[in-house]
């Protein structure tokens, strides 16, 4: 299996876990927003998912990464807007 499938795979898992958690109604698709205005997770919603992500993404490929950072704080970098985004920078960064 492709990086980008197994992140794709993580992906829709964690969207799996977050719409039984909260009652959410996230779709498998990489239109889905996961940060911003048409978001279905809140700001606390948002940070459970990343750690979920990192976590997830430490198991399968036994590397940390840190998505929240310096660049996403100052809203310098896009890469939480939807699952498209999302699924790009870690194929990226574990390519």
């Amino acid at each position: 299996m492709e990086i980008e499938e197994k992140v794709e795979q993580i992906i829709f898992k964690i969207i799996d876990e977050k719409n039984i958690e909260l009652n959410l109604k996230m779709e498998h698709s990489d239109n889905t927003c996961i940060i911003g205005a048409e978001s279905q997770l809140d700001s606390l919603g948002v940070f459970s998912f990343v750690l979920d992500i990192e976590k997830e993404i430490e198991n399968e490929f036994n590397v940390e990464l840190f998505l929240i950072n310096d660049d996403f704080l100052n809203s310098s970098s896009d890469h939480m807007d939807n699952v498209k985004k999302l699924k790009l920078f870690l194929t990226q960064k574990l390519s």
